[in-house]
């Protein structure tokens, strides 16, 4: 009589019913967490790396060797960009714009501003109260 291995996910249900007991985990929440799961998308470049948004691997590349020559160390890259007028996207009280500046108010409170998860381009805060822009 042949003995078959029990299915992955029957060996796993023990410790998924602790980890949810523990959690306090209920199936709304593991609803949501499927479907965040099945829509979030990571953008790779073609060597394989993750990529800080998409289209980052299209970007102009930098001129290194240049920045090198005129400033030599290139520590504080952020400082010299800023000297040279290239619009950096810091926080709005960091360069050369102020708080209440559009080009920096405007930056400033989307999602992209702080490396944070989108889900079909839309900021999560939005998803979550059923707005969606497209």
């Amino acid at each position: 009589m042949a003995v078959l291995a029990p299915e992955p996910d029957a060996e796993r249900e023990p410790r998924r019913r602790e980890l949810r007991e523990t959690l306090a985990l209920g199936d709304e929440e593991l609803a949501r967490w499927d479907d965040v799961s099945r829509r979030l998308h990571i953008e790779f470049h073609r060597d394989g790396l993750i990529s800080q948004f998409e289209g980052y691997e299209a970007l102009e590349e930098l001129d290194w060797a240049g920045y090198r020559k005129r400033y030599g160390d290139l520590y504080r890259l952020d400082f010299i960009l800023e000297a040279e007028g290239q619009m950096m996207c810091s926080d709005s009280g960091y360069s050369r714009g102020t708080y209440t500046d559009p080009e920096r108010t405007d930056w400033y409170v989307t999602a992209a501003a702080h490396n944070t998860l989108t889900f079909d381009g839309e900021p999560a805060e939005l998803m979550e109260a059923g707005i969606t822009t497209n």
